[in-house]
């Protein structure tokens, strides 16, 4: 059986994010997701 074409190897995976909505607030507050130890210290909880 022939392998796949590069093309079709390397398509695009969209990759998602649950977001409890109790955090969206803030999420969108600051436009970004950061990791816990990469939090920006803007006052936001």
């Amino acid at each position: 059986m022939p392998s796949a074409p590069p093309s079709r190897v390397l398509e695009r995976t969209p990759i998602y994010r649950m977001v409890h909505v109790d955090c969206l607030t803030t999420l969108l507050a600051r436009d970004a997701l950061h990791a816990p130890s990469r939090v920006p210290d803007d006052g936001l909880p």
